[in-house]
């Protein structure tokens, strides 16, 4: 989220993050699991270098539609074009998304899992996708759980959900060699400055200084714009990586699916809004609330001058002008918000987005 120079009023609301302030004491405890892979700092890499694996090394990557400019730039960075599919209104992705676009020249296929909420139907993709074509699933605003069907690659980044600057994992059955060796870890730390501020940013519930919540965002956006991105980053900090082994992620995904069951028990009657989802499936890790509403970008202005920090994900499709040939995919950017669903919020900061939302809508 950009805010620039926009001016917001001190208001008397509390402030509630989209990204939570790092507390991982009161994550720790995770129980030995089976779920190793590659670490880098950023999806990016781990999406990039899955793609370079593939045996076929350079042709085309069917992408979704609707997804960041990061994911165009990984596939780039493969010696891959990227082709785009539309997904379905409901954020599907099942094997009927993407037939009408297989060739001779497609190597690969990536699917998003939207919101860590699932959404990529795996076994109709594994009985129905060509073994020649090597697919990937970009699970990066999710959590690695253990009830997730691994039949392909996956790549996770978790560092929004544990608010922490960097920390990604690439997780397959069967690494290259030369990839399972190449483990790294950078010894020096990095982004201080941005650790802080994410810090003080989800520890400032309850602040009445939205002016100055504001300038620390701002900080922080300049820094994420600024960084250097380079494959010599592509290692994840220290941080990351013993976070990684720490960590309890069903813990917090078990939390961040309770919240969402709130929103979802507490907005389905509020008219002018439509929850994106009607359930919380249980191998979720939900990484915002999705909601629909008729102009996406001023709702989210609405949101953030009563001091919720909500999330516009997609607002600028990577697919240049015809986004007429993708609706779905265009619908979701002008029409999506996502709110704040983290498991450092309690039932009475969701009451209170959820009284804001009904405030706004009015």
């Amino acid at each position: 989220m950009n805010h620039g120079s926009t001016s917001v009023a001190k208001t008397n609301s509390r402030f509630i993050p989209f990204v939570p302030a790092y507390d991982g004491d009161r994550w720790k405890c995770k129980e030995t699991s089976n779920q190793e892979g590659v670490f880098y700092s950023f999806a990016r890499y781990a999406i990039a270098e899955a793609l370079r694996s593939v045996p076929k090394r350079t042709g085309t990557v069917l992408m979704p539609a609707l997804s960041c400019r990061a994911l165009v730039e990984a596939v780039l960075r493969s010696s891959n074009q990227p082709k785009f599919y539309d997904i379905q209104e409901n954020f599907k992705i099942g094997f009927n998304d993407i037939a009408t676009y297989l060739s001779d020249d497609i190597i690969a296929i990536i699917a998003v899992s939207y919101f860590g909420w699932e959404t990529v139907q795996i076994q109709d993709l594994a009985e129905n996708v060509p073994d020649r074509i090597f697919c990937l699933v970009d699970c990066a605003q999710g959590l690695p759980l253990e009830a997730h069907n691994k039949i392909f690659d996956h790549v996770y980044s978790y560092r929004k959900t544990l608010g922490i600057p960097d920390g990604a994992v690439w997780i397959s059955r069967q690494f290259p060699s030369m990839i399972l060796q190449r483990n790294p870890q950078r010894k020096e730390p990095i982004w201080q400055r941005e650790a802080y501020l994410i810090k003080m940013i989800g520890e400032s519930k309850g602040s009445i200084e939205i002016t100055h919540i504001e300038e620390l965002l701002d900080e922080r956006n300049h820094i994420r714009h600024n960084r250097d991105f380079n494959w010599s980053s592509a290692p994840p900090s220290e941080l990351a990586r013993e976070t990684w082994d720490e960590v309890d992620f069903e813990k917090i995904a078990l939390a961040r699916r309770e919240n969402s069951k709130l929103y979802l028990s507490k907005l389905k009657d509020i008219p002018g809004v439509i929850i994106a989802f009607d359930q919380i499936p249980n191998n979720s890790s939900p990484l915002g609330f999705p909601i629909w509403v008729e102009d996406a970008e001023d709702f989210a202005k609405q949101l953030w001058k009563n001091g919720i920090e909500s999330a516009r994900w997609w607002r600028e499709l990577p697919i240049g002008k015809e986004t007429f040939k993708f609706p779905n995919s265009d619908r979701a950017s002008k029409c999506l918000v996502q709110l704040p669903v983290h498991q450092g919020l309690e039932p009475e900061d969701i009451q209170y987005v959820v009284d804001v939302i009904a405030a706004i809508v009015i």
